[in-house]
């Protein structure tokens, strides 16, 4: 999800209006008094700028990125790649001894994606595809960010009697600290289908 500085884009597109009424004061015969169609340029300057910093500036070095910031794009901790996931569900969770009975290892893909990011993987009796997903740094520490998304997981094995699985929606919460890229902690819930929660923790897996 895509978070703009609306003071920041407000301000530049009043810029750019009186950048272009100024440029027909000096050039008459250019009909930039239309303002209509100053308004699709600025329109156009602006959609433009989003694609660049989208599909190519987003992860550069914060001094190549810094003008797109500066014009109140979004920033991005660069969480893309292959991840383990470990996950400790409460399907049978030991309550007296505080201990997850139910865990399991899988992987996830994190790519970019206009206004964010997508995350799909596998486990050994399911698979998953994110659909919504938001993120947010955290105010008190500059390093520290929540991201996290809702997604579809669906058997892999349609016989529910043996895998005890079923086709369920779920959100996911990860806490994110650049001071710490390699790994990557959370939590996620399922809905009534599947009546479960846990924890999570992402590897960084390098090929």
């Amino acid at each position: 999800m895509t978070k703009l500085n609306l003071r920041k884009i407000v301000s530049i597109s009043v810029f750019l209006t009186f950048a272009f009424y100024a440029l027909s004061q000096k050039v008459p015969d250019i009909k930039f008094w239309k303002y209509s169609i100053i308004s699709v340029i600025i329109f156009f300057i602006l959609y433009l700028l989003n694609l660049l910093y989208e599909n190519f500036f987003w992860n550069k070095h914060i001094i190549l990125k810094k003008p797109f910031l500066w014009l109140g794009f979004q920033d991005y901790p660069n969480i893309t790649g292959d991840w383990e996931m470990s996950y400790y569900s409460s399907y049978k969770y030991d309550w007296d001894g505080s201990e997850y009975k139910t865990k399991g290892i899988g992987t996830i893909k994190i790519k970019k994606i206009e206004g964010g990011f997508s995350y799909s993987g596998n486990f050994n009796d399911s698979s998953f595809k994110s659909s919504n997903n938001f993120f947010e740094k955290n105010k008190n520490n500059k390093t520290e960010w929540v991201l996290g998304y809702k997604y579809t997981s669906k058997p892999q094995e349609t016989d529910l009697a043996n895998t005890g699985f079923v086709e369920h929606c779920g959100f996911v919460i990860l806490n994110y600290d650049k001071e710490d890229i390699n790994e990557i902690q959370g939590f996620y819930g399922n809905d009534e289908n599947r009546k479960t929660r846990g924890k999570l923790i992402l590897k960084k897996i390098y090929n």
